[in-house]
């Protein structure tokens, strides 16, 4: 029995609409791009900004290993390098995020972990 051209292009048609309906499902696999040497920290993705006129993209994280009366702290690592990060615990966060070079990168950490909690 042969199928219809219409028959082939209908079942074309659905399985591609089953792939993209998958992909877009499919959360994708997002991975720190410094080295970070805390394993009690929790990677909250990417953060691109911009300081002192040069486009940064920080790896985001919240730290609550502590247990502080002042909250997790929020952390940005701009680097592999032991000093190539900004962070602030939630509490003073802020009150001291316009004197902080990388607060906006540390207030999208704090926003998505409360997301997430």
């Amino acid at each position: 029995m042969k199928k219809s051209w219409i028959a082939v292009l209908t079942a074309g048609v659905s399985v591609l609409v089953g792939l993209v309906i998958h992909a877009v499902k499919r959360k994708p696999r997002i991975h720190p791009r410094f080295d970070h040497d805390c394993s009690r920290c929790v990677f909250l993705g990417h953060c691109d900004y911009t300081y002192e006129g040069r486009l940064l993209v920080s790896d985001l994280y919240a730290c609550n290993s502590q247990q502080s009366a002042l909250g997790p702290s929020f952390i940005a690592r701009f680097g592999s390098q032991g000093p190539d990060y900004a962070s602030m615990p939630e509490k003073l966060l802020s009150s001291h995020l316009f004197m902080m070079p990388h607060g906006s990168a540390l207030l999208v950490a704090q926003q998505r972990w409360e997301a997430r909690n």
